[in-house]
């Protein structure tokens, strides 16, 4: 699909040019190079937009925030669009679907009710005593095929229209109540941000997920956390985080047995070609 600047680039009343983050992506995207690695498609798009903007309004650039809005739409799309063709040419079982963004999203929405029984019997104890347990949702999901059979369009990373895009993104709406445990594999978040205290709202997304995950999930199908971006040292000092509910509960600490504490975070890895995301599906078992 192509189209032209003027599609993806307005103006508001006030002057200030604008973007529409979706429009730009489908039109920009598929013109890149294929060797373009995936963290770096946002900022290929942003100079493209910047460029079509100071042709269009003689020299005029959109305004920063609506740059900055974008620039992190793009980077999940980019993964997105990428996951989407790597994990249907590799793997026959699984499929990855972005979290929605809506201010009162709440990631165990997508298990059954029956599934989530035990948890939400929690959290209505818990709102008795006035405390809510929430937390920022991971960006993306990963669940057995089975649930959204039917419903995952085909597409290239040539060619991408506006309608497939809203296919791919409007799943997440299909998958609320639907999701046994078993179906549920992972959770991935993407680290696009330098920002100190994001790495700190990624280890408590995990911390959440997998404890939601003891009251959901059994020993045969546990939860996994992902991470993938380009983590800093800083960023995976606080990723090698134990999984609290591990930690032994004995006293005194000099005597504990630490053998059964897990790590928090499976993986943190930079994955930036489709060679490497192909990999990634790798641990995903096929079955």
């Amino acid at each position: 699909m192509s189209l032209a600047s003027s599609d993806y680039i307005f103006t508001n009343k006030k002057g200030g040019v604008q973007v529409h983050a979706d429009l730009a992506f489908v039109s920009i995207y598929p013109t890149l190079s294929p060797d373009t690695p995936i963290d770096e498609v946002s900022k290929k798009i942003r100079e493209k937009v910047i460029a079509d903007s100071k042709e269009k309004y003689a020299g005029k650039e959109p305004t920063s925030g609506s740059l900055n809005n974008c620039s992190g739409r793009w980077n999940e799309l980019a993964f997105l669009i990428a996951a989407h063709i790597s994990v249907l040419e590799n793997k026959d079982t699984i499929y990855v679907v972005r979290m929605g963004n809506e201010a009162s999203i709440k990631f165990w929405d997508v298990y059954t009710e029956e599934s989530r029984k035990n948890f939400q019997n929690l959290l209505t104890r818990l709102a008795q005593k006035n405390i809510s347990l929430r937390c920022s949702t991971p960006d993306f999901i990963v669940v057995n095929r089975e649930v959204v059979k039917g419903l995952v369009p085909q597409l290239s990373s040539t060619e991408i229209s506006l309608q497939q895009m809203s296919l791919i993104l409007g799943l997440y709406e299909y998958l609320k109540g639907k999701c046994k445990p078993a179906d549920v594999k992972s959770f991935i978040s993407i680290k696009t941000s330098n920002r100190p205290d994001r790495r700190y709202q990624i280890l408590y997304e995990a911390t959440i997920t997998k404890y939601a995950s003891k009251h959901i999930h059994d020993c045969n199908h546990p939860l996994r956390f992902d991470i993938i971006g380009n983590s800093t040292p800083e960023d995976t000092d606080v990723f090698s985080a134990p999984e609290i509910l591990t930690l032994p509960h004995i006293f005194p600490f000099q005597n504990l047995e630490l053998g059964e504490v897990k790590k928090l975070i499976d993986s943190d890895e930079r994955i930036t070609t489709k060679e490497e995301l192909d990999m990634y599906w790798d641990r995903y078992p096929e079955k």
